[in-house]
């Protein structure tokens, strides 16, 4: 059974030290130690911030990258038949990929196949 861990154990390292009188300091362990003013760095003015610079060569392109788009948790009842389909339709994408889909993306594909056909089935 594993010792429960005591508050000092999760104390940084110096403190824990100063506190079991390990580092050899009279009272109050090691102080930490300011440099003399005279020492002191002199203040630096900010500066305002650059504004991006954007360079592109004629071979660069910039590209936007899409956020994904937000998912609803939804609940469908499949058959037998639909769940061995989805899982083949799984097992080739990984064969070619090597990458596993999840199921949900499976789904989310063939809706959008089937209202795309559906629309242009309609517009006719």
């Amino acid at each position: 059974m594993a010792k429960k861990r005591e508050v000092e154990d999760l104390e940084d390292p110096v403190t824990r030290a100063n506190n079991l009188g390990i580092l050899g300091a009279k009272a109050g362990g090691v102080q930490p130690t300011q440099p003399a003013a005279s020492e002191q760095p002199p203040a630096v003015q900010a500066s305002p911030p650059l504004a991006p610079v954007l360079t592109q060569t004629p071979t660069t392109t910039v590209q936007e990258v899409e956020a994904p788009p937000k998912l609803t948790k939804c609940t469908f009842y499949l058959s037998d038949e639909d769940i061995l389909a989805l899982d083949e339709l799984q097992s080739d994408e990984f064969r070619k990929t090597r990458r596993r889909p999840d199921r949900s993306q499976l789904v989310r594909q063939a809706i959008q196949q089937f209202h795309a056909a559906h629309k242009q089935e309609n517009a006719h």
